[in-house]
């Protein structure tokens, strides 16, 4: 570990979670304007960690502390990737699930509106 590297202790009743401040998942930011390539990069590097679960399912019913660290983790890496404006607005979000589900609700609409700006240079 090198010295220039920041970290945060987090208790979670017994589980300590050890977070990385300064990690960056995206090449840029969600700002608003470039939600479909965001989206895909946080799906592949949560791919790659074997966590787009938290992203794709509802939380088990039976939620237990490592399912609540991991969820938390992963909810952290995603605000990590988003402008703070936004940020400010999906922090009430309690599940990695919700996060997604309310900023796919967010931003997601803007896609249609590209196709069909697409298709209308293409046939105009």
């Amino acid at each position: 570990m090198s010295t220039s590297e920041t970290f945060d202790f987090v208790m979670l009743d017994r589980v300590t979670i050890l977070a990385k401040d300064t990690i960056q998942i995206t090449a840029s930011k969600l700002n608003g304007e470039n939600y479909l390539l965001w989206a895909s990069s946080v799906k592949k590097y949560l791919g790659a960690k074997m966590k787009e679960n938290y992203i794709l399912e509802l939380p088990p019913e039976k939620i237990t502390m490592i399912w609540r660290a991991e969820d938390l983790q992963v909810q952290t890496w995603i605000i990590g990737s988003i402008d703070d404006d936004i940020a400010k607005q999906v922090m009430s979000c309690l599940t990695t699930k919700d996060l997604w589900d309310t900023l796919t609700d967010m931003f997601s609409h803007r896609k249609n509106f590209d196709c069909i700006y697409n298709l209308y240079k293409q046939f105009f």
